[in-house]
């Protein structure tokens, strides 16, 4: 049974400006195989990507895409919470050093350190909690961490920017061996 050829998404004209040379993969795997075997080819990560599509219909979304987005950002998140407190109780610390701020607390004692690097610690879950979080949501949504088990199962659209022709010619090889086909090309291509 062969397929229809699918019409490629609307996508934003900066991401058509992005990624001059586009084409379908007939399934996941072959997708992520040739992604792979692109970026070992030398394209850089951001040069060849897989297209997920931002507001597909709620019948089209994979099942645990949320669940996967959620233990992201908890675990980057966490990751954060530790090392913000351990940063925040050095610099509670350091501060607690500054001639004027030890003055202020009376001289230098060992309760005067360790109320700072508690105050320091406190501050740093904080703001390393939220940077956490916001440092995962932005590689999610820049599409640097890895997909596979947020794709598609049917054909999946790959985005190239290939930066010579030996790329580009390795790159249509690749579509090709894979049971690809080209889906369009920029103004570029």
């Amino acid at each position: 049974m062969t397929e229809e050829p699918r019409a490629e998404p609307s996508l934003p004209p900066d991401t058509l400006a992005r990624y001059p040379l586009r084409a379908w993969l007939p399934d996941r795997d072959r997708a992520i195989a040739a992604l792979e075997d692109l970026r070992a080819a030398g394209f850089a990560d951001e040069d060849a990507v897989l297209w997920l599509e931002a507001e597909s219909e709620a019948a089209d979304r994979v099942p645990g895409r949320d669940r996967e987005l959620f233990l992201v950002v908890a675990r980057d998140s966490l990751a954060g919470t530790y090392l913000g407190a351990f940063v925040g109780a050095l610099l509670g610390i350091l501060i607690a050093l500054l001639p004027p701020v030890r003055d202020a607390a009376g001289g230098a004692s060992l309760r005067m350190f360790a109320i700072a690097a508690v105050l320091g610690a406190v501050a740093g879950i904080f703001g390393g909690s939220l940077l956490g979080m916001t440092a995962a949501l932005d590689r999610q949504r820049a599409g640097s961490d890895t997909y596979a088990d947020q794709l598609p199962e049917d054909a999946t659209l790959l985005l190239l920017a290939p930066r010579s022709d030996e790329q580009e010619d390795r790159a249509l090889a690749t579509i090709a061996r894979m049971g690809g086909r080209p889906a369009g090309r920029g103004a570029g291509g």
